[in-house]
């Protein structure tokens, strides 16, 4: 039995984990192709994007900046929102931000 790979050219033989390549001048690849003849190789793992990578103080600094102009909030609020938000951090990039308080991860 086989398995599909994110390439359409190389599949992971469920025996050993060994990849073998279509259409390589080997065995393990004339036997992929016969056993390919006949039969559906399992899917493949599905390939999982890379997390966003995040500047915390780059959105700080811009959500500052907005309430500022807004006249929203003083320097002297946003400074004591930012010291009640410490040991925080929001995960942007995602359809809603998730605030995660790094004293409860373990």
């Amino acid at each position: 039995m086989y398995k599909a790979t994110s390439s359409p050219r190389v599949f992971i033989r469920l025996l050993d984990g060994a990849f073998v390549p279509r259409g390589a001048d080997t065995g393990d690849s004339q036997e992929l192709e016969k056993w390919l003849a006949k039969n559906t190789p399992e899917p493949a793992d599905p390939v999982v994007a890379p997390e966003p990578q995040m500047d915390v103080a780059a959105e700080v600094k811009a959500l500052k900046a907005a309430l500022i102009n807004k006249g929203t909030l003083s320097d002297q609020e946003i400074e004591a929102e930012k010291e009640a938000l410490a040991g925080e951090r929001v995960l942007s990039g995602i359809a809603s931000p998730i605030v995660v308080r790094e004293d409860k991860v373990e």
